[in-house]
């Protein structure tokens, strides 16, 4: 009987290849499954064994390579005002709690009433 295992995918590398494929799919279906990650955007995972015979063919030097490829996520971004305020420039992004910018002071606050005539 022989010490030797017939090789295949489950073999590999004493069972790290298969291993290294099954964390790369977690990690995409992970990406799938993340809300801030394009939904339609193909995702990927690559598992490649190369292979180098030696001169008389009987050995082999293999190696496996796994990689995959995420969406990424989503572009995000709001709204950004700019302007200057005594010779400084200033950058403020949009928040509705933010009424005035301290670089556009309003010389008035209207009162809704006088605007719509109640």
């Amino acid at each position: 009987m022989s010490d030797y295992v017939r090789v295949s995918l489950k073999t590999l590398s004493g069972g790290g290849a298969a291993e290294q494929f099954d964390e790369a799919l977690a990690e995409v279906i992970e990406d799938i499954l993340d809300p801030n990650t394009e939904a339609r955007k193909a995702r990927k995972v690559t598992l490649t064994l190369e292979l180098r015979p030696s001169e008389d063919r009987n050995q082999v030097l293999y190696a496996v390579n796994v990689t995959k490829k995420l969406a990424g996520s989503r572009p995000i971004g709001s709204v950004m005002y700019v302007g200057h305020k005594e010779g400084e420039i200033m950058a403020m992004e949009q928040d509705i709690e933010q009424l005035n910018m301290p670089f556009n002071e309003p010389e008035k606050v209207l009162n809704f009433k006088e605007v719509n005539g109640d």
